[in-house]
């Protein structure tokens, strides 16, 4: 533990963790702010990067979130949650959400908390449990039946041939990257904790660097205009090991790193953007390519296209629209293009298929952007209602973003009219809440308020209009 013994406002504390990265990355840090002594434990990986505040006398080193609108509050729906990544609704007050490190699904119903499943995950860095999404296929009085789709890296320890959590015994196992659907049966005469959750099944089993543990994406997102075909995210792996969808022209071919990949539910290929694939070739099951890593996925209600979220490695993290074939143009670009750069000729472009377009908002300065949502209802209040939500890892903000009438660009104006935040000041007006600290998901509840998972502080906060 390296102490810093000198008073620090909470803005600077920000620049003194990203200074300290640079010279002692994966470190622990104490510093005294207000009278305080906080112990932050910094994992960095590049792109992503967790602040997991330990503080000896608050549970929140930067204050309770608070929102820039008075008409609305924060409130914790759910607490006492072990790392927290991504959830999935069943119904009104009827969450999963899934803890990285203990490979578990807590499914939160009425305020309660029953741990209801656990895997035994790999767990170091960015692995564990990672990405969920859930559709219900069928209810009566009895029971109800849902898809259950999984993002874990699961530890298989082929000497015993069971599923270990212990990564120290590399020698006899292996990781597994693979997203996964299973069968959720909900009992419902004798309730939760009563669930059954069964017929495993891989949908795409993708590959892992397990020498580096970093860039693995892992969010999982139901297309919500089509509840057959599912979609995830896979960084680059943070690998030697280049290939063509990382624009590298002589590169290996295709292995599901470093894109948006798009399979049924039977793990086949969605065809109306694959139109007669082959089932064989891996390259077919890509949406789109050229990702060095991402932790958000939404689809627009409105027009059904997809946006994603993009992390830099020290700058130039992104806010990306996304349509099929779609080229994010790592490792060529991260950012906006440079003038005179030519797509066709430098990225790979798969006979014309993949389609390089800059970013729809970049920042300059890192601040790790993870999920992000549409905010499908007006209960938060009708100006509000389908603009974009994007979440930060980093700083614990939220950004709000209204997008133009054709729904293809954002609404930027002033310093933003080049889409590019040079400085944090610059998207001020952009900022909807903060001191979330480490964001990891965002979703809207069938309540219509707005949902915010929190890594660092175990809750699960609900955004609320205080007229409600």
């Amino acid at each position: 533990m390296t102490p810093l013994r000198t008073l620090f406002t909470h803005s600077e504390i920000i620049s003194i963790i990203g200074s300290y990265l640079i010279v002692s990355p994966h470190s622990s840090l104490s510093i005294m702010t207000c009278g305080k002594m906080f112990n932050f434990l910094i994992i960095q990986s590049a792109s992503f990067i967790i602040l997991i505040c330990a503080c000896l006398y608050s549970s929140n080193a930067f204050g309770y979130p608070s929102l820039n609108d008075n008409n609305l509050t924060v409130e914790q729906y759910a607490t006492g949650l072990n790392h927290p990544t991504t959830m999935a609704f069943l119904g009104a007050d009827d969450v999963l959400i899934l803890e990285k490190d203990n490979g578990t699904i807590v499914r939160i119903k009425d305020g309660e908390l029953f741990p209801i499943f656990d895997v035994q995950v790999a767990n170091d860095k960015e692995l564990g449990m990672l990405g969920i999404d859930a559709v219900k296929r069928f209810s009566n009085s009895t029971m109800g039946v849902y898809d259950i789709f999984l993002r874990y890296t699961e530890y298989y320890d082929q000497k015993s041939g069971m599923a270990s959590s212990d990564i120290t015994t590399k020698l006899y196992g292996s990781i597994n990257n693979q997203l996964y659907k299973y069968t959720f049966i909900d009992d419902l005469i004798r309730g939760p904790g009563h669930e059954t959750i069964t017929g495993k099944k891989i949908l795409l089993n993708l590959p892992i660097n397990e020498f580096s543990h970093r860039h693995v994406g892992g969010v999982v997102a139901v297309n919500p205009n089509n509840k057959d075909h599912i979609y995830t995210v896979v960084g680059d792996l943070d690998s030697p090991n280049r290939t063509k969808v990382q624009n590298v022209q002589s590169g290996a071919e295709a292995d599901g790193s470093a894109g948006i990949l798009g399979v049924t539910t039977d793990g086949g290929v969605i065809k109306n953007y694959s139109e007669g694939a082959d089932n064989a070739h891996l390259i077919d099951k890509y949406y789109a390519y050229g990702i060095r890593n991402s932790f958000g996925l939404t689809f627009d209600p409105v027009t059904g296209r997809i946006w994603d979220t993009e992390n830099g490695p020290n700058s130039n993290d992104e806010l990306n629209l996304v349509d099929p074939g779609f080229n994010s143009g790592w490792q060529k670009i991260m950012g906006m293009a440079p003038v005179g750069f030519n797509a066709s000729e430098e990225l790979v472009a798969y006979d014309g298929k993949g389609k390089y377009s800059d970013p729809e908002f970049v920042w300059k300065h890192v601040v790790a952007p993870t999920a992000l949502t549409f905010l499908t209802s007006d209960k938060l209040g009708s100006k509000y209602q389908n603009d974009l939500f994007v979440a930060s890892s980093v700083n614990g903000k939220i950004y709000r973003f209204e997008l133009n009438p054709s729904r293809n660009e954002l609404l930027l104006f002033g310093a933003l009219s080049d889409k590019v935040a040079d400085s944090e000041n610059e998207t001020l007006s952009n900022v909807f809440g903060e001191n979330f600290n480490a964001i990891t998901d965002l979703k809207v509840g069938p309540d219509g308020y707005l949902y915010v998972v929190s890594i660092s502080d175990g809750v699960i906060y609900r955004i609320v209009n205080k007229q409600d």
